[in-house]
């Protein structure tokens, strides 16, 4: 069956709905006159439709077959009509999904522009300042082409003042094109925040003369703010205009520049948000340093029983004696250990003998 089939069959279903439910008025009229073969009539055409839609869902796809039903033989669609179940269940979107319901009707779309957890959702309305840091633009699949705005795992990602204040350090960027230029964003995520709750202030960081070695006054930064909090926008005319003013940069190195002779450039946004006691990223981060701190103390050690190991190497090579492995090596240790740890409660002449016994 060819598409156009397809199409027509269902057509001709819509209208034989319309007849059927004409027909059943019609019976309702003649049953209250007392005319019972109406009944029967009317019966035998909704069995018939019945039929025909079970074989129709059957068959076609359920794309082309779901998108020529009427609403009252969808609950999906009685669903959706009530404002706080479509709330509900948009809720549990992700941001670019959501975008794409503002493109099935206009009730989405006022659904979703009247509800402040939606509006909160898509980072157009900003969220209390006591909810916990969401970056909801950590992978750039989830936002306009190219941008990302996520933690800084650098040094001093989290500070802690000295009342207690803690803020934690965030990065964002955009991505260029084969042209080096800036891809082009939709108005909606210009008016999107980069976080929740929102940052109001970022330097901006230059790669071709912003870079750590260089002299601090030769290091050219400058700043973006918003007073009612940076959004994708801000940061997209920031960053056309750095990208504009860098493109003869004289502090760029040969081997940055592109074939044309302009400056290679790439810039990022660094900044810090507030983050409230109990905060998830907060103790993911103590977590981390945690587990840092493990693997370094892991390290030492492991450099230092290899210098011992170089050392005993030495010792039994020069005394004549079997070089030992490093596993012996570290099983000598060990035991060598575990014993100074047993004698070590014991009185020196008592100490002495033990290990003159041993």
């Amino acid at each position: 069956m060819s598409h156009e089939d397809r199409h027509m069959a269902l057509t001709h279903l819509d209208r034989l709905r319309r007849s059927v439910t004409h027909l059943t008025t019609i019976a309702l009229q003649d049953a209250a006159g007392g005319a019972a073969h109406s009944n029967e009539a009317t019966s035998s055409a909704h069995i018939s439709l019945k039929g025909l839609e079970d074989f129709l869902s059957n068959v076609l796809e359920t794309s082309v077959y779901n998108e020529r039903r009427t609403p009252d033989s969808t609950m999906a669609l009685r669903t959706f009509e009530v404002p706080e179940l479509l709330e509900l269940i948009l809720g549990y979107l992700r941001i670019p999904d959501i975008l794409r319901v503002y493109q099935v009707s206009r009730g989405m779309r006022d659904a979703i522009d009247n509800s402040s957890r939606l509006q909160t959702r898509l980072c157009l309305r900003s969220a209390p300042s006591e909810s916990h840091l969401d970056l909801p633009f950590k992978k750039s699949l989830y936002g306009p082409a190219g941008f990302v705005c996520s933690e800084d795992y650098g040094r001093k990602a989290i500070q802690i003042s000295e009342s207690g204040h803690t803020t934690y350090k965030i990065k964002a960027k955009f991505g260029l094109n084969s042209d080096q230029e800036l891809p082009k964003i939709g108005l909606r995520h210009r008016s999107m925040f980069i976080c929740q709750p929102p940052v109001y202030e970022m330097t901006v960081h230059v790669q071709c003369c912003g870079q750590p070695w260089l002299k601090a006054e030769e290091v050219r930064t400058c700043k973006v703010s918003a007073a009612r909090g940076l959004t994708i926008g801000d940061l997209y005319d920031s960053a056309k205009g750095v990208l504009a003013s860098h493109r003869l940069c004289p502090k760029q190195v040969w081997h940055r520049l592109k074939n044309d002779g302009s400056v290679d450039v790439m810039l990022t946004f660094n900044g810090r948000v507030p983050l409230t006691v109990g905060d998830p990223i907060l103790s993911e981060w103590k977590a981390n340093e945690a587990q840092k701190v493990v693997e370094k103390t892991k390290r030492e050690e492991r450099t230092a029983h290899l210098k011992a190991y170089c050392v005993a190497k030495k010792e039994a090579h020069e005394g004549g004696k079997t070089i030992p492995t490093f596993q012996e090596f570290l099983v000598a240790e060990a035991e060598t250990e575990t014993g100074q740890k047993m004698t070590a409660g014991f009185p020196e002449r008592e100490r002495l003998a033990m290990v003159e016994n041993s």
